[in-house]
């Protein structure tokens, strides 16, 4: 099977992921510049599944460039170390990852109270307003600030944060 998915990008990742695990990834949280959300059933329990838009190599810079293969092994090592860390109150725990066909999969603690982008459009719904009131919106930033900090101590830096 895995020989008649090369090549197929993307797609070829989510319909592998379908076949053998049994997921439905039809139900998209959040997406960004490296790759897409998904809210997902895994071993049981609601997860966020995340999958790169591009294979590994891609994302890290030029294919075949040595400085490449560095980039690919420390972006490795960096999901390594975050799974190991395990818990903090304002990070997401990285369940398990794998890399198929290239791509890299991650599975996620799902923000079961949703998220930022939720809360905005729910005032907004609401309320007729964009924006929430400091008094809403500054203890989330804090918290924010407070994962941030804690993946900057570790040498992890986020690359594309969002209120997704």
């Amino acid at each position: 099977m895995t020989q008649q998915l090369q090549g197929r990008g993307f797609q070829a990742v989510v319909d592998f992921l379908r076949q053998k695990y049994g997921w439905r990834l039809d139900y998209e949280i959040g997406q960004g510049g490296f790759g897409v959300v998904y809210r997902e059933v895994v071993d049981g329990v609601e997860r966020a599944v995340k999958i790169s838009r591009f294979p590994l190599e891609e994302m890290a810079g030029n294919p075949g460039n040595p400085s490449n293969t560095q980039a690919v092994q420390r972006e490795l090592e960096a999901i390594e170390l975050l799974r190991q860390v395990g818990n903090h109150p304002h990070v997401l725990t990285l369940i398990r990852y794998e890399i198929v066909l290239r791509h890299l999969v991650t599975v996620w603690e799902l923000a079961s109270e949703g998220t930022l982008l939720d809360r905005l459009k729910e005032h907004q719904r609401q309320n007729g307003q964009c924006g929430l009131p400091l008094d809403q919106l500054m203890p989330w930033m804090e918290q924010a600030a407070e994962g941030i900090e804690f993946l900057n101590s570790l040498g992890i830096y986020h690359r594309d944060i969002k209120p997704h």
